[in-house]
C-alpha cells in the first residue's frame, strides 16, 4: 500500500509492483541492487472528514519508478531487503506532477 496524509485528507493507493533489478555481491551476505520498477494501480481512495471516495479515475493505471536497495542474508534461511523507490512518471491524470516515492522493507525466510 502506498499513500499520504495531507491537510486535505488521507490518500491510499494500492499497487502491484514488479521490480526488474540487477545486483552486485559486495560480500557473501550483502548485495546491492538497482533497476526499474513497474507499478500497476489496483485502487485509489481518499478519506475526507470520515467519508471514503474512489479517485482511481484521477490516476494513471501504471507507474514507472527507479529502485535502489540492498539485501543482507543473516543465515541460510533468513534475509532482509530494503529499497528506496523514486517515481519517474506523473501518476495523476491532470498533469500535476504527482510522483510516488517510498521505502520498501522485506523480511524473508527461505523454504528450501
Amino acid at each position: 500500500m502506498q499513500g499520504t496524509k495531507t491537510n486535505y485528507g488521507n490518500y491510499d493507493f494500492k499497487y502491484i509492483n514488479i521490480p526488474f533489478t540487477a545486483g552486485y555481491k559486495v560480500w557473501d551476505e550483502l548485495r546491492i541492487h538497482t533497476g526499474p520498477q513497474i507499478g500497476l494501480l489496483l485502487s485509489a481512495k481518499t478519506t475526507d472528514e470520515g467519508e471514503k471516495y474512489d479517485i482511481k479515475y484521477l490516476m494513471k493505471s501504471s507507474d514507472i519508478s527507479w529502485v535502489l536497495g540492498a539485501s543482507y542474508q543473516f543465515s541460510e534461511k533468513f534475509i532482509a531487503d530494503v529499497r528506496w523507490v523514486k517515481g519517474l512518471t506523473d501518476v495523476s491524470n491532470n498533469n500535476s506532477d504527482v510522483k510516488n516515492t517510498g521505502v520498501q522493507l522485506t523480511i524473508g525466510y527461505r523454504l528450501k
